[in-house]
């Protein structure tokens, strides 16, 4: 078994594991803001749940629309590494004003910036591991480099966790330590990560046309209403840590949230990446969907710490079964030559889910609370079920006639 783990092991290029390093790098310092930003954002500037939904889900819908913008110009120019890059450099500077911000307003700024970068640098990343994939071996990359990246996540949050306690909450000073592995993270993507070079093919226009949005295909378009279903259903993992807060969970274990679903995101992205290459990517997005709900409806009836926790376990799990899985069935069903525009409109319709789902989740809050919020989500999971039904169903119709 070792000596089979060790040749499969060997077979992923090289390019693949460096950007995943560089990955990981980003995502400790990613940890380190996500972990904080609620509690930084509650207690020190004392926005209210409202303000922070809608501050959530302007970030998200921001950075996810910048990835279709992203994702044309990468396949426009052919050029994947220079728009991560830019990407890197965004996310760097939202760490000062993180650290300095004072209102709500200026901290929307710094999230915003790392929000953009992080979109900038998203579509171009996932075309990258599209074109060193194998056919038969999507799910495997993208799973792999997606656990590889989330391990930067778990020790982001560890050093959080440390953090915390030798610093006694001083969350600007965390905020400026994040520089460090974002900067670190830079310097690897540009020293390591080459450019794959693709064969020559005609320039596309930048267009969004009808004409141009309809070569991405039937099955394509209903694997993004999937997607957009699957969003619905999610909502910023701040308010998990605020549920946490409020059901009584004192703010030095809060950031243990973010180490068990990081960490159950990790466990999972790889092996079900691969498995999803041999029973196929459906059965796998409706697994991560009935994780989702019953990770919903733990976190909405959770009296105490301990149902948190397993709901949070869920919940990392279906993350990574919808990141491994979404992004390799769009390799499946893209073009090659528009690969990052397919990524890029995935995640704006996507984006377009989650900023609903958070605004949604601020309202929910104020006026019914965490529990409806919960309860509600863990309904609408129908949803993605039933449109994954009926692509199966579409799929097999086709292959009879």
């Amino acid at each position: 078994m070792d000596k089979f783990i060790l040749q499969q092991l060997k077979r992923i290029p090289f390019q693949l594991w460096v950007l995943a390093i560089a990955d990981a790098f980003l995502n400790i310092s990613a940890a380190m803001i996500f972990t904080i930003s609620g509690p930084f954002m509650k207690e020190i500037l004392r926005s209210s749940s409202f303000a922070i939904g809608i501050l959530e889900g302007l970030v998200e819908l921001m950075s996810w629309s910048l990835r279709l913008i992203s994702g044309i110009v990468s396949d426009y120019f052919k050029n994947r590494k220079g728009l991560m890059i830019l990407g890197y450099i965004t996310i760097i500077l939202s760490r000062p004003i993180l650290a300095l911000a004072t209102n709500t307003f200026t901290a929307f700024v710094g999230r915003s910036l790392d929000r953009v970068g992080k979109g900038i640098q998203a579509s171009p990343r996932d075309a990258f591991v599209a074109d060193i994939s194998p056919s038969g071996s999507r799910g495997t990359y993208f799973g792999l480099r997606h656990s590889l990246g989330m391990v930067g996540s778990i020790i982001g949050s560890f050093a959080v966790f440390y953090l915390i306690r030798i610093t006694q909450y001083n969350y600007r000073l965390i905020f400026w330590i994040s520089f460090i592995p974002a900067l670190l993270a830079l310097l690897f993507l540009i020293l390591t990560v080459q450019e794959v070079k693709k064969p020559e093919t005609r320039s596309l226009k930048i267009s969004l046309n009808l004409k141009e949005l309809l070569v991405l295909g039937k099955e394509y378009w209903f694997i993004i209403l999937i997607s957009f279903f699957f969003m619905l259903c999610r909502s910023s993992e701040v308010f998990i840590t605020l549920r946490a807060l409020e059901l009584g969970m004192a703010i030095k274990i809060v950031p243990i949230i973010m180490i068990t679903y990081n960490f159950s995101e990790v466990i999972i992205s790889y092996p079900i990446g691969k498995l999803s290459d041999f029973i196929g990517r459906p059965l796998c997005i409706a697994i991560a969907t009935i994780f989702l709900s019953i990770s919903n409806f733990l976190i909405g009836n959770a009296k105490g710490d301990g149902i948190i926790f397993l709901g949070v376990l869920l919940w990392g799990m279906q993350r990574g079964i919808g990141h491994s899985v979404f992004l390799s069935w769009i390799a499946d069903k893209a073009l090659p030559h528009l690969r990052a525009t397919a990524y890029g409109a995935f995640y704006l319709i996507s984006g377009l889910a989650l900023f609903l789902a958070n605004l949604s989740t601020g309202i929910i809050i104020n006026h019914q609370g965490y529990r409806t919020l919960y309860i509600g989500h863990a309904v609408l999971g129908i949803l993605p079920l039933i449109s994954l039904l009926l692509f199966v169903r579409r799929g097999r119709l086709e292959k009879k006639n």
